[in-house]
């Protein structure tokens, strides 16, 4: 698990400033910035920090699939992580 983690900070250091820039354009076109914020850290941002993470170090599944996680389980868990922050965030500040 802490292996898991490990990956998820390597690509949330990724994904914030991604995101950012992505709410700075949603911003552009209408929405509020923390709605864009969220959105692009839950989807868009998310899958940019993948494929980034993925060029800037080419091989970095092999460390994660000698622990017996898969490529496909720890983007998984890592987009259900995100989807949980943003709905998280999102339903505290309707409360």
């Amino acid at each position: 698990m802490k292996a898991f983690f490990l990956y998820y900070w390597e690509v949330a250091q990724l994904n914030l400033p991604i995101s950012v820039g992505l709410a700075v354009l949603s911003m552009a076109s209408g929405a509020g910035p923390v709605m864009g914020f969220l959105l692009s850290y839950a989807t868009a941002g998310g899958v940019l920090s993948v494929y980034f993470h993925g060029r800037r170090k080419p091989d970095p599944y092999y460390f994660y699939q000698n622990l017996g996680f898969s490529k496909a389980q720890i983007i998984a868990g890592l987009f259900g992580i995100n989807l949980s922050l943003a709905l998280l965030f999102l339903l505290t500040r309707l409360w």
